[in-house]
Order: C-alpha cells, then structure tokens, then sequence
C-alpha cells in the first residue's frame, strides 16, 4: 500500500512539473524494464551472450592503456577501500560493510563493434556484451537487462535480438573511431560520477594515439550535460546523438566504467575547478554553509521544510535549489564549501568538486551508502540523520538537526549516526 502510494505521489508531481507525456513514458518504461519484461530477455537474449567482465576486458582487447593523468593527482597517493553502492543492511547503521578497494582507471580498444542505441552497450562479433559501456564491474546484469529491454523498446525485439546473438557488419550507422558515454538514467549523478570521468580515458587514448574517438552521446542530451561536457573535456571533442538502431563501429573505445576511484575523482575536480575558474575567481563570496534543497524534486523531498529552514538559519547556512543554476556554479559552491548538508539525492554528486567540507546527509527511507563513499574516496568529514519519512518524503525532527549540526560545528568528530525514530 505504501509503495503504490509513493508511485501515485510520484506520478503526480512528474505530472505537475513535466506534462502527461513524460508521465506515460515513464510508465511505459517501468513496464519494459520490470522484472517479467527482464525474464523474457534473460532468457531470448542475454542467455546466448557473454559478458565480458572488466577483468576480461583487457585480455580481450586489442590495445589498453593505464589512466595517469599528468596534469593532476591523487593527494593521497593511494586508491581508498569503500563499500559498494547499496542499500544499508542495517537501517541507520552503517557498521558491517564490506570494503573493496576500486580499481585505477584505464581505456582499451576493441575492434569491429556494434552498439545498440539508444542505449549505447556495446557487443562484439563473438556476441560478448561490453559491461563496462553502462556498468561497474561490481554491478550484477541488471543493468544489461534495463538497457537491452531499452533496445527493444527502441528498436524491436528482433533487432534486439540479432544484435546480440548474431552480430554483422549491417548498421544503420558505421563510425571509424567512437566511444560511448550514455548513462542508464539520465540523471545528475549518473551522468557526473558514472560518464564524465570517463573522459579521462578518452583523453588518454588521444594523447597515446593521437586520434580523437567520436563521443557517441544521448539522442535527448539536457543543457546542464552539455555544459558540464564542455566544462570538463580539455579538447574539441567531436560528438554525434546514439539514436534508435545499430551503430557500426571499427574501433571502439572503452574507458573502464567509473566504480568511481580516487584518480577519476580527483581528476574530474581539478579540471572542473580550472574551467570555473575557481582557482582565479574570488569565490569567498559564496556561503560557506549550503543546504542541498530538493523542493523541486519528485520525491525525497522534506515535508516541514519550513521548521528546517528555521534551524539551517539558526546557522547561517544558506539553501540551493541546485538545478536552477549553471553547472560552473554549482562547482564553484562546493568548492567553497565548509559544510554541505542535504537530504540523500542526486545532488550530492557535486560532492565531488568539494575542497574539504563536512557533509551531513538526511535520510528517509531509502538509505544507500552512495555519498559516504564518495564522502570517503574525497576524504571529507561524514555524518549522517536517520529521519521518519511518509511515503518516500523525509519528516525532520528540527531539535535533533539542531542538536547534530550544533555538534558538527563544535568540532565533534565523531561520526553522528543516530539511530532512527521510526
């Protein structure tokens, strides 16, 4: 009952904010990528391929190179050893996680490959699916499943179909040198953490090649990935939309998929940070303290905003509705940053152009571990809020805010993790 009450709440205010289309679409969607929609293409599809693990991407590849990036490091010199990105196991406790120690970036080349778009996996001749085009080497097929039932929205199912089981040279589309960069959901943090780093890999092949791959992109690229592509990418990039159909290619470029790492990570601040010009623009300016508002979201969204903009004022902390403003001030914020508290959402991605803050994260029900991982790969003080929350929107108790915040600004290093009131 609760969870067809979150989905008509949802549906609603997708209504309200993007019309009766995008409503249907997203309905449609759901139905494609459920799990009978999945079994159908586990079964007709995914069962008479491989997929080729990161580990097997570079046994199979035709050229591969490690990810050093000359004009920027990694201060701690090391990878950090970090959870997966899951739900907590324990609700309000982050104890007992298990700790894997991501991989250091790297690019391979592989030839005579077939992308399916709009989607933008990859498969091989030998009808091997390339993981690291949507996935982390962490991640089960699931993601296979969604973009191939994708495809089939798209394309049919017997293009689908063929593609995979049966590739050829027959494309709609044939490209000599592409690299995909298309995230599963087109959201902010999917787009920022799971595609932009990926183009330290591309331009690691450009420099050890000299041959600049064509970015294969999302037919329905939004201005905040386009600006933040033209922030990020150091060289004229050439680009084209990935759309319906099959898209030949002679060599493919494959960036290991971001789990993310430090090296990634590291790089992706330092060069948004030169092209925001925050190491040249006086950002003092900007407040110290944010508060990540979502009152424009969908879901996760406070009910009493009111009575926790009263607290964050208490502190001076200064509230953004992040998507109404350009992405080279969203980076500019963060950097200047001292303190960042948000409830969990997308974003917090930006968490990744920080300097040092401290973040305290707000959770409802849904509990993951995505940016006290990010928290830890950056090195940033984390603290977490276990809150009540109705349907999926977060119910803040103002006096164990205050009490939480009041401590993080005392110097209370401990990380706060109280057990939620639920």
């Amino acid at each position: 009952m609760i969870d067809s009450l979150s989905l008509l709440l949802r549906a609603r205010r997708k209504y309200a904010s993007d019309g009766t289309a995008a409503v249907l679409s997203e309905a449609l969607t759901t139905v494609l990528e459920s799990e009978a929609s999945r079994s159908v293409i586990r079964n007709a599809i995914l069962d008479h391929a491989i997929v080729l693990e990161q580990s097997q991407l570079r046994e199979r590849a035709h050229r591969y190179w490690s990810c050093v990036p000359p004009d920027s490091s990694n201060p701690f010199g090391t990878e950090a050893s970090i959870p997966p990105k899951t739900r907590l196991p324990n609700s309000g406790s982050f104890d007992g996680l298990e700790q894997t120690c991501p991989p250091s970036p790297f690019v391979a080349e592989l030839e005579d490959v077939t992308v399916l778009g709009p989607a933008g996996i990859g498969v091989t001749d030998q009808s091997e699916l390339l993981k690291d085009t949507i996935a982390p080497r962490s991640d089960s097929d699931s993601r296979i499943e969604k973009v191939l039932a994708r495809s089939v929205r798209h394309n049919g199912f017997r293009t689908t179909r063929d593609a995979v089981r049966s590739p050829s040279d027959r494309a709609d589309r044939h490209v000599r040198t592409a690299a995909s960069l298309i995230p599963v959901w087109n959201n902010y943090y999917h787009w920022t953490l799971e595609c932009l780093p990926k183009l330290l890999g591309i331009e690691t092949y450009h420099e050890r090649t000299g041959e600049l791959p064509t970015l294969l992109l999302p037919p329905d690229l939004s201005s905040w990935m386009r600006e933040s592509l033209e922030l990020v990418g150091d060289v004229d990039l050439v680009s084209r939309p990935l759309r319906s159909g099959t898209t030949r290619v002679d060599r493919f470029v494959v960036p290991s998929y971001p789990t993310p790492s430090r090296t990634g990570c590291f790089w992706l601040r330092d060069r948004a940070h030169r092209a925001a010009g925050v190491e040249t623009e006086t950002i003092e300016e900007l407040p110290s303290r944010i508060y990540v508002s979502r009152h424009n979201a969908n879901i996760r969204r406070v009910r009493n905003a009111g009575a926790v903009h009263d607290v964050l004022e208490e502190f001076d902390i200064e509230p953004y509705a992040l998507e109404e403003l350009p992405v080279a001030t969203q980076v500019r914020l963060f950097a200047n940053a001292d303190l960042v508290v948000s409830p969990h959402g997308a974003g917090l991605a930006n968490l990744v152009y920080g300097t040092d803050p401290t973040v305290l994260e707000l959770f409802g029900g849904k509990q993951k571990t995505t940016f006290y991982r990010l928290s830890k790969l950056m090195g940033f003080e984390y603290h977490a809020l276990f809150c009540d929350h109705t349907c999926e929107d977060l119910l803040v108790d103002p006096d164990r805010l205050r009490t939480v915040i009041g401590d993080i600004i005392a110097g209370d290093r401990t990380p706060i993790l109280p057990a939620s009131s639920q």
